[in-house]
């Protein structure tokens, strides 16, 4: 595996982005992996190294670039704790055009690549207060008719596939992997 971290420009600045991809064999479909809330750290960075051992080119952006934050450090589970009330503040300053602005920063540095039309697959916790049902609901009917897919884990709470997480559920972690590389191989060969 090849790690790296890199600065993409983009219309805001720098974004910091850790990129893993094969030694060997390439060109490889590049996949953006998105950051949840916690923030890059080293968990997310070993999804990144498992998703490109399967023949990706793995783009992990940091969100946070505007604020000059990287990694966030250990979470408290206290919701009211002045750690998680950073997070959400950062959280919150993120939206969905900000997010495709950087997307286009990230695909235009992986021009080299080829692109695909997208299928989206959403593996939601059967218990989640960042995700609860009716946004969920929301979500499975504006993909209605399409080749998406939304599908519940059930007995599971928010972040089940982190193994570092009290909530990880192994099996459901498990599946939703394997759901997760069956739509890359579906659609970047």
């Amino acid at each position: 595996m090849i790690d790296q971290q890199i600065e993409i420009p983009t219309r805001d600045g720098r974004i910091t982005t850790f990129i893993t991809d094969p030694e060997c064999g390439g060109p490889f479909p590049v996949i953006i992996f998105y950051m949840d809330a916690p923030a890059i750290r080293e968990e997310l960075r070993d999804m990144a190294r498992r998703l490109a051992t399967s023949g990706y080119y793995v783009m992990l952006p940091n969100l946070h670039y505007c604020a000059g934050v990287m990694e966030l450090g250990p979470l408290p589970a206290d919701p009211e704790s002045p750690e998680r009330k950073r997070m959400f503040g950062y959280m919150i300053s993120i939206n969905i055009p900000l997010v495709m602005e950087d997307t286009k920063a990230l695909l235009a540095y992986a021009e080299g690549h080829g692109k695909t039309k997208a299928e989206l697959y959403f593996g939601c916790a059967e218990t989640d207060i960042y995700a609860p049902q009716e946004i969920i609901n929301k979500v499975k009917e504006g993909m209605k008719g399409s080749n998406n897919e939304v599908e519940i884990y059930p007995g599971t709470h928010h972040g089940f596939a982190f193994p570092k997480r009290p909530v990880y559920d192994r099996d459901a972690a498990e599946r939703h992997w394997e759901r997760l590389l069956a739509l890359y191989r579906r659609n970047l060969g």
